[in-house]
């Protein structure tokens, strides 16, 4: 393993090095293929490039499973996320997709459902503050949750 890694200090090419490539047909993967990849996602240094090739279910299927890995990926358009039962990481994973974005991005995310989701007053308020950064969204749906008056004033 010599010069190679974060913070070798040896000026040596490496001796040997591997590498762990997977590829993945996306076509036709349900929901117990979608649970094994939360440890690959984890490991792998461009998550960006995973959210591509997903289709629109898969990644809401991803989100419910594994929300916080997939606040890592660029969310593009409308956003579908409802029905999935919102639990308070969730609300967190989704404020910080919110948070992220960057004008430079192509395609932003500009409409956003979370329709039935259980999301309560402490969720609303975590997603109304990353909101207030969002330049981006124009609308979002949020109908049949558990907000209260707190969250509604959030």
């Amino acid at each position: 393993n010599i010069g190679l890694g974060l913070g070798s200090t040896s000026s040596l090419p490496p001796i040997s090095c591997s590498m762990h490539i997977a590829k993945i047909e996306w076509r036709g993967m349900d929901l117990t293929d979608i649970k094994g990849l939360g440890p690959v996602i984890a490991g792998a240094t461009h998550r960006y490039e995973w959210v591509y090739h997903m289709s629109k279910a898969q990644q809401r299927s991803f989100f419910d499973l594994y929300p916080i890995i997939s606040s890592q990926f660029e969310w593009a358009g409308s956003v579908d996320l409802s029905h999935i039962g919102f639990r308070f990481e969730h609300s967190v994973a989704l404020a910080r997709i919110l948070v992220l974005e960057q004008p430079s991005e192509p395609d932003p995310v500009e409409s956003l459902y979370v329709n039935s989701n259980l999301i309560r007053a402490d969720g609303a308020s975590v997603l109304a503050e990353a909101l207030r950064s969002n330049l981006f969204v124009e609308k979002i749906y949020m109908h049949d949750n558990r907000i209260g008056d707190k969250g509604c004033i959030a």
